[in-house]
């Protein structure tokens, strides 16, 4: 019976780490897709060199958790799309603080109100908080702030459709 129980278990690590393998697949394809998108914007030569670079981190981080952990509550799709439009707003207002208070200041304020705001809503998405603090750090303006909002709703669009597609190959395991 033990032998039994053992096999059992085994097969079920073998298959939840093909889904695991299989779902961050899917999430590096969607740090690709959002990648070249930016690229096409050229959001690098609008706000500097670099200035995407934490942004596709962040968004990253929300592929892994999407693909990786959809059932974490930070992997829910309205936290993802609330916390996105959270960060960038009040990214964009303390850019504009900073300029008053210092980079220091503003930097806190963007990581404490990013987060104060997401927990009263019950939206939490960390990652979010790492895309607020670039809007900061690289002076991200407005166009910024509706960019990361559409990229808050294609990454969870992309996910959906590429779980549609996962569950299919799911199966066949």
């Amino acid at each position: 019976m033990d032998k039994i129980k053992n096999y059992a278990k085994a097969k079920r690590i073998k298959i939840n780490l093909s889904k695991k393998i299989i779902n961050s697949i899917a999430a590096g394809v969607t740090i690709g897709l959002i990648v070249l998108i930016m690229e096409s914007l050229r959001f690098d030569h609008t706000y500097g060199l670099g200035s995407s670079a934490i942004i596709y981190a962040s968004i990253g981080a929300s592929a892994f958790i999407l693909f990786v952990m959809p059932k974490s509550r930070a992997a829910a799709k309205s936290s993802v799309i609330i916390s996105y439009i959270i960060a960038g707003f009040v990214g964009y207002f303390s850019y504009y603080s900073s300029t008053y208070i210092g980079l220091a200041a503003a930097a806190a304020l963007t990581v404490g109100l990013t987060g104060i705001l997401m927990v009263l809503s019950g939206k939490e998405h960390p990652p979010a908080v790492g895309l607020a603090l670039a809007f900061v750090l690289f002076k991200v303006g407005l166009t910024g702030v509706l960019l990361v909002i559409l990229l808050g709703f294609l990454i969870v669009g992309i996910s959906y459709v590429l779980g549609i597609f996962i569950k299919d190959v799911e199966k066949e395991i």
